[in-house]
């Protein structure tokens, strides 16, 4: 099973509607599976990489103004009571796209 819609998942800007990411998100997730050296069947994502990946999410949603004072993030639907974006991510389309089309196999267990 693969989790294809939550938190820090739908682009904030500058690409498609959230159907062709469904797409997007789909195709990854198949990728993982087909492309798998010695026919592997289960993916992990290493903790290494879910950390790493959290502190750049984290860095990039620091620049949006939703996150400033002047975006009011204690009154933001957007910032959770953790003060996290907790539905979108912060990257523009095509560089979260990028993101989601190339498989970094070193941050993934197969097994």
């Amino acid at each position: 099973m693969f989790m294809l819609y939550g938190p820090n998942s739908q682009p904030l800007s500058g690409g498609t509607g959230l159907p062709i990411w469904y797409v997007v998100w789909s195709a990854y997730s198949a990728r993982l599976l087909t492309d798998a050296p010695g026919g592997q069947v289960a993916v992990e994502v290493k903790l290494e990489a879910y950390e790493r990946y959290n502190e750049a999410l984290d860095e990039e949603a620091s620049k949006l103004l939703l996150m400033q004072d002047e975006g009011a993030p204690d009154k933001n639907y957007y910032i959770n009571e953790h003060g996290r974006m907790q539905v979108n991510a912060p990257w523009y389309g095509p560089e979260y796209h990028r993101m989601c089309v190339e498989v970094d196999w070193d941050d993934i267990e197969l097994s």
